[in-house]
């Protein structure tokens, strides 16, 4: 039987990703619409770094679902290599 403080840290990884994009996409929005109407090249941006969050967070949930060690290897590789691809996304991929 599983503990149930093991099923939250295996939930936990996407929990972030998820509250990711929902700060990015609201409270830290990286800027507005331009006065002619169209946005900016942070925009962009900020729709690059919801989009790769969410798709980090889709893949965590696997990790929470499938409980072979392999496969959590292999998942939370692809969760680090993600966050650094998140956190390099907005200044160094998109300047």
């Amino acid at each position: 039987m599983r503990k149930p403080g093991r099923v939250l840290v295996n939930f936990l990884p996407a929990m972030l990703c998820l509250l990711l994009a929902a700060g990015t996409a609201t409270v830290f929005s990286a800027c507005g619409m331009k006065e002619d109407g169209t946005w900016m090249h942070c925009h962009s941006t900020q729709d690059v770094v919801v989009l790769c969050a969410l798709i980090l967070s889709a893949a965590l949930l696997f990790h929470a679902f499938f409980h072979q060690r392999i496969l959590g290897i292999i998942l939370n590789a692809i969760g680090v290599t993600g966050a650094v691809l998140i956190f390099l996304i907005p200044g160094t991929v998109i300047p």
